[in-house]
């Protein structure tokens, strides 16, 4: 009996040792606790998101809005990762209505929101489509919904039933864009004679300015090529088309001289109609910015 009794114990402890080991060694064991989930995964999502974060939001332009312009300013809601709070980087994507991609960049963010603005003319009147996706360390996080808006409708004034349009009255309209744009009648701004102080290419402002501004109104205005040569682009005339031909090249056009002093001390708002004026010939061009409407719209 004491033989027996004295066994009974190792027994005991060698099954309680087997136990304990089968325990701490089975596939539910406890782990030691780990660092805190990193931010990119190992593989892709169903989705093809590599980045563990939550889709950004897209504010503006959404809901089928109708712009002013033709180049859109696309501005979303910064998005955070769903481990840890890292900055991203956010990938735009610009797209035609049909999903086909047009252009797309990716841009360190903003403080809350990040914006792209978008400066090359977009066709008149269309709608396009938008989204955007967080990026980090070359992991991507899952696109945003896709938002959808429309481009300016520019209004065109219809062609004449016969003989010519009359002429508009536009200086309140040249007064307007120079109060709306501070500083624009600089020599820098307005003037594309470095020998004047200008600047070959900042000094198109105010003329672009105006033109995409008259156009909003309607789209026969374009520039004046100076002496009938449409490649040689007037610095402070511009040009109206007043008969039902298509607008690009036309000489039917009345041509306006919109800026005094240009590339003076103190150049000002004008509307002098030098059209014909010492046999001059106007011919109305897009100067490459816009394409030349056919009389459509």
């Amino acid at each position: 009996m004491h033989g027996i009794s004295k066994t009974l114990p190792m027994v005991g402890c060698a099954c309680a040792l087997a136990a304990t080991l089968a325990c701490n060694s089975g596939p539910d064991s406890p782990a030691a606790p780990s660092a805190a989930p990193p931010v990119v995964e190992t593989g892709a999502a169903a989705d093809g998101s590599t980045l563990k974060a939550l889709p950004p939001t897209p504010m503006s332009p959404t809901g089928d809005a109708r712009l002013t312009t033709r180049q859109p300013t696309m501005v979303a809601q910064n998005t955070s990762g769903k481990f840890a709070n890292r900055p991203f980087n956010y990938e735009f994507q610009l797209m035609e209505d049909g999903g086909n991609v047009i252009a797309s960049t990716t841009l360190s963010p903003g403080d809350s929101t990040t914006t792209w603005n978008y400066t090359t003319d977009l066709a008149r009147d269309t709608p396009y489509r938008w989204r955007v996706r967080a990026t980090i360390d070359g992991a991507v996080g899952p696109w945003s919904s896709t938002s959808r808006f429309l481009t300016v409708r520019e209004n065109r004034t219809p062609n004449p039933t016969s003989g010519r349009l009359p002429r508009p009255d536009i200086v309140g309209v040249v007064n307007q864009v120079i109060a709306a744009n501070p500083g624009i009648l600089s020599l820098r701004r307005s003037c594309q004679d470095p020998s004047h102080g200008g600047d070959a290419v900042a000094g198109w402002e105010f003329m672009d300015k105006l033109i995409d501004t008259l156009r909003l109104g309607d789209t026969r205005w374009g520039y004046n090529g100076k002496r009938g040569n449409a490649n040689d682009p007037s610095h402070d005339v511009i040009a109206y088309n007043w008969g039902s031909q298509p607008d690009e090249g036309t000489t039917d056009v009345y041509i306006f001289d919109v800026l005094l002093g240009h590339c003076g001390g103190s150049p000002s708002a004008t509307q002098i109609d030098v059209t014909g004026i010492g046999g001059a010939l106007g011919r109305w061009t897009s100067r490459g910015r816009f394409a030349g409407s056919q009389g459509l719209q």
